[in-house]
């Protein structure tokens, strides 16, 4: 029975998600789904930011498969019907895209789901739907997104992939156990443990006082690394604790001796040789998820946007 009133509550609080909130959430979802490269695209005509990005897998003979996924977040009441499912395949043809996946509030209508049928028993992009209800199921696993939008009035009834974090934290501590001991230097290590443990600690008390993630202002004066540039760092409509893993994780994940930003319509931007090693990298994602942070990366700069 809890896990009913769980997830009733789960589906009332999706459809009350603010759009751009909804757009947010699906990103974050998609992240923890194991979705790469996840970036916003323009505007479409009916003002809603959809998302791109890839899914790659290795196939029997070893070889890496690449899917490109097209991303459409729709908080409808109704069901949707084929014409507005077929505009934006109509998009996702035109972007030379693998799928096309419909992430909605609601559910596609009988006479949608039919024509969905039909298409894809053809060839060319394929069509798939994240209805109300298995939208409703991850955020179950991925319980600490349903937290961070205060979708749940109880949420010790969620799973929360605290076992990932450890892990991860686990591996770093390790790392910087193994470099003290054969004299590297491990500054940036012990550095990045902190801003997580931080970072953690804070989401745990916004949700033991507010029932869901809040944003705590970055401070410039107070929490501007001595290597980040320009010291402060005018990043105030950012939360504090978010920016400063991020930043870290960068400077430790990419090997840099200080993070070089420009604003950017509020926006941090870093230019950087490569941002290859962050693509996959499981500190950077989970960053994002229990951060009130976006980032989107180009070969060789990464742009972070506060939400």
């Amino acid at each position: 029975m809890a896990a009913t009133r769980v997830n009733s509550s789960i589906v009332t609080g999706l459809k009350r998600l603010p759009p751009e909130q909804f757009e947010n959430l699906t990103y974050d979802v998609l992240l923890l789904s194991g979705v790469q490269n996840l970036r916003w695209r323009t505007p479409a005509a009916d003002g809603g930011r959809d998302l791109e990005g890839d899914v790659v897998s290795v196939d029997f003979s070893g070889e890496t498969v690449r899917q490109r996924w097209y991303i459409e977040c729709k908080r409808y009441n109704q069901s949707i019907d084929w014409s507005t499912v077929y505009g934006k395949l109509t998009v996702a043809i035109n972007h030379q895209a693998d799928y096309l996946l419909l992430v909605t509030t609601s559910n596609v209508s009988v006479p949608c789901r039919d024509e969905i049928q039909r298409h894809n028993e053809r060839r060319g992009v394929q069509i798939r739907v994240w209805p109300f209800y298995y939208l409703e199921q991850l955020l179950t696993v991925h319980g600490q997104v349903a937290v961070k939008y205060g979708l749940v009035k109880n949420p010790q009834t969620l799973h929360v992939d605290f076992e990932r974090i450890i892990s991860e934290l686990m591996k770093l501590a390790q790392a910087t156990d193994a470099a003290v001991e054969f004299g590297q230097k491990s500054r940036d290590r012990v550095t990045l443990i902190a801003v997580f443990t931080e970072l953690i600690s804070k989401r745990i008390e916004d949700v033991r006082k507010h029932g869901r993630f809040i944003t705590h202002r970055f401070k410039p004066d107070r929490d501007t690394f001595e290597w980040c540039k320009p010291a402060p760092l005018p990043a105030d409509r950012f939360d504090a604790t978010s920016l400063r893993a991020a930043l870290a994780t960068i400077k430790n994940v990419l090997g840099l001796n200080a993070v070089e930003c420009r604003t950017d319509d509020g926006n941090l931007v870093i230019t950087v040789a490569t941002t290859a090693a962050l693509r996959t990298n499981a500190l950077f994602s989970l960053v994002s998820t229990f951060g009130m942070i976006d980032w989107h990366l180009e070969s060789t700069e990464i742009t972070l946007k506060a939400r």
